[in-house]
């Protein structure tokens, strides 16, 4: 475990040296759609503001929410922050409000949700990685920082700027950086339920996620029902499994699963 440990933080130290290049024609197209987006929706949403008696509403600034929301109008209560147990404005409970009311308020939470996702994308994946990205000639150079040993799971995190679960329209920003090259996708499909079916010698799960249908047998037998790659409850058959094999707790899992629109 030491070698292997030492060896794996070297592969990890040479991934953040080598970094990854970015297409600038694509990164342009894809930020001035997105700070288009952005654009659109924050006039609309300050328009809105001024209607309900907030001027100078700004839908990112989370003390002008919730005075929308629940000083204006009135909204339920439904998660508060947990140090200063405020009133919470996050994205999923946005999600969970909207899922409650109809009409011009339901409209209104929309584009709260909307914009919150494209300004995510503004804050995190154009104008953020541009600040870290080295221009010159058509591309750039953008360094990773690759943690060994950062998630409580074991797995690799990373930080400025965070190289995992990118949205997929985004990474079509990074290309080989040898010209007419070709970027390899190695990714270890389903390796984490293999290792628990190894440990916990179940013949019948190691089968499961190797040569059966990994989570499409487990939902068999969950529901007995088939299900297909993808959908909410393919997702929540997968969240479930992992949930388990990491020891989350079960308030914990339910979240997850609500997150994704998954009601049981």
């Amino acid at each position: 475990l030491y070698g292997f440990t030492i060896r794996y933080a070297m592969v990890l130290h040479r991934m953040t040296l080598a970094g990854a290049m970015v297409d600038l024609p694509t990164y342009q197209s894809i930020a001035h759609d997105v700070e288009a987006q952005r654009s659109n929706l924050l006039d609309k949403l300050k328009k809105a503001g001024a209607i309900l008696g907030k001027g100078n509403f700004d839908p990112g600034n989370d003390h002008h929410l919730r005075a929308v929301l629940y000083d204006v109008l009135k909204l339920d209560v439904l998660e508060r922050t947990k140090k200063a147990k405020l009133p919470s404005v996050d994205r999923d409970t946005l999600q969970s409000l909207a899922e409650r009311y109809t009409g011009g308020t339901r409209g209104f939470l929309d584009s709260l949700i909307m914009f919150s996702r494209v300004d995510k994308l503004y804050t995190t994946y154009t104008e953020g990685l541009n600040q870290l990205i080295h221009w010159g000639d058509g591309k750039g150079w953008l360094p990773f920082n690759f943690m060994a040993l950062g998630a409580r799971t074991g797995r690799r995190s990373s930080f400025l700027p965070n190289s995992q679960n990118w949205p997929k329209n985004v990474r079509k920003m990074i290309r080989s950086r040898w010209e007419g090259g070709s970027i390899l996708e190695a990714d270890y499909r389903k390796l984490e339920p293999r290792i628990l079916a190894y440990l916990a010698k179940s013949d019948k799960l190691l089968t499961y996620f190797t040569t059966g249908g990994g989570y499409i047998d487990i939902a068999h037998d969950l529901f007995r029902t088939v299900v297909t790659d993808g959908t909410p409850l393919y997702r929540a058959v997968k969240c479930i499994v992992l949930g388990v094999h990491y020891d989350e707790r079960t308030d914990k899992m339910a979240s997850e699963l609500w997150k994704e629109g998954i009601r049981f």
